[in-house]
């Protein structure tokens, strides 16, 4: 047991050195030793000082710590989106798109010109979502991005089936 593990009993003789008289004689000490002996949080302001102990035997004191222990560093900063991606804007982006398609694909008097316009039409949905996913809603911007990805490869499955049998309809 160290030094500092051993309890200190009341009355030991020992007193800080302020309290000694003016003679040069040590101040008196009580019986019973009733004074704060340990550290513990004060149970009103939630401070730590110091708390009596029944008996007025000092409790074993924590062990000292190095300077150069490691310290924890800071938390991490958490980064929120400020314009998230959420089912309504996605939604609404590819109903929109979807009416864009149905009335360029109205436009189409023959296959190949239908080809052509969904081609032209995909082209500017493509645009569109580029400003939107830059400006706007990334949301929107997704709906109508799949979308028109999705027009265009409808008019591609023309043109191949058509090539396929044997009649290239782009010229």
């Amino acid at each position: 047991m160290a030094a500092h593990d051993a309890p200190t009993p009341a009355g030991a003789g020992w007193t800080p050195p302020d309290r000694s008289g003016s003679n040069g004689n040590r101040a008196p000490v009580p019986a019973v030793d009733v004074r704060p002996v340990s550290w513990g949080p004060d149970r009103t302001t939630g401070r730590i000082g110091p708390t009596t102990w029944p008996g007025g035997v000092e409790p074993k004191r924590p062990p000292l710590t190095p300077s150069f222990t490691w310290t924890p560093e800071p938390p991490r900063p958490q980064y929120r989106e400020s314009l998230r991606v959420g089912p309504a804007g996605i939604w609404s982006g590819a109903g929109v798109a979807c009416l864009w398609f149905l009335i360029t694909g109205l436009l189409a008097t023959t296959l190949p010109v239908y080809v052509w316009v969904t081609a032209v039409a995909a082209l500017v949905a493509w645009l569109a979502a580029f400003l939107l996913a830059r400006y706007g809603d990334r949301g929107a911007a997704a709906g109508v991005a799949a979308v028109s990805g999705m027009a265009l490869g409808v008019a591609g499955l023309v043109v191949e089936l058509n090539a396929l049998q044997g009649d290239w309809i782009l010229w």
